[in-house]
């Protein structure tokens, strides 16, 4: 089994990612954050194997947020999830 850590600062993005993720076979979600404090303290606490984060959450002081999150749970697999913008071809 799995365990995964979703950190995300919207609720309604937090939810979706923990529900789709609870259909799926062998994962478990154990817990959700939407804060580098609130992260870094679940982690620390739960021990997730994966900790799914959004590529847009990575600010330039990026490395510093996700060495927190490494040092405290340093056997977590860190997952940046990020979307492309899409836009439409005409003609």
């Amino acid at each position: 089994m799995i365990t995964l850590l979703v950190f995300h600062p919207q609720r309604l993005i937090r939810e979706v990612w923990t529900s789709f993720l609870t259909t799926r076979h062998g994962i478990r979600v154990v817990a959700a954050a939407h804060n580098l404090e609130e992260v870094a303290s679940l982690a620390r606490h739960v021990k997730p194997r994966v900790v799914v984060i959004s590529r847009e959450l990575i600010t330039s002081a990026g490395v510093k947020e996700l060495a927190a999150i490494r040092a405290v749970s340093p056997q977590a697999c860190l997952v940046l999830v990020t979307a492309m913008k899409c836009t439409a071809i005409t003609c």
